[in-house]
């Protein structure tokens, strides 16, 4: 059965939300515009804020049904829990929808975190949040957010799963190298010089 799930999370992380809502609406192909990333941020900064929440809905309800279906659905726990779960963001990243092309994961990781315990959930959105508008960088505040909630998750009261965390964590900054590197060079967009009005 978790080999089964890790299909299923695939298959829905592989849903190409932030290529299908602006393409629908605006005949807007975001693998041609802006960054070129299929992922929310860039949506938002080339097709406008309401499509872009759409896009985030859709990406952040594929890693929270990868995680409902997992549990609920094949009952899987532990690492076949964990494999099944990074199975939607590895689908995300690199969809057969896309050539193996895709985002970089922030929206539907945040899913998954959210229905694995919805206050890491709340911490993550708070977290990368503040650093966002903070730093005026999406990719400090979306990897600095996963780590502070696997930071978070050694405190006693904390009941997150940390190898999930962890693991979803170094994806995450997988996919945002070329941005630090970007941001080190000073070539690195910040939201107020790209957001959409």
């Amino acid at each position: 059965m978790w080999f089964l799930s890790m299909i299923v999370s695939y298959f829905l992380g592989a849903i190409p939300f932030s290529y299908i809502f602006p393409k629908l609406i605006k005949n807007n192909d975001v693998r041609k515009l802006g960054s070129h990333n299929v992922g929310t941020s860039n949506v938002v900064f080339t097709s406008g804020m309401k499509i872009g929440l759409l896009a985030l809905l859709g990406d952040f309800f594929k890693g929270y049904f990868a995680y409902f279906l997992a549990v609920n659905l094949f009952y899987l726990s532990g690492w076949m829990l964990i494999f099944s779960c990074l199975a939607a963001v590895v689908g995300h990243n690199w969809s057969l929808f896309l050539k193996f092309k895709g985002g970089k994961g922030m929206a539907t990781t945040w899913g998954i975190i959210f229905a694995s315990n919805y206050i890491a959930g709340i911490l993550f959105f708070l977290y990368a949040l503040l650093i966002t508008l903070t730093t005026k960088y999406i990719a400090i505040g979306t990897v600095m957010a996963v780590f502070l909630v696997l930071l978070s998750s050694f405190i006693p009261i904390f009941n997150f799963n940390q190898i999930l965390i962890l693991f979803l964590f170094l994806l995450i900054l997988i996919k945002h190298t070329e941005n630090f590197k970007k941001i080190l060079n000073g070539t690195e967009y910040k939201i107020n010089e790209r957001m959409n009005p």
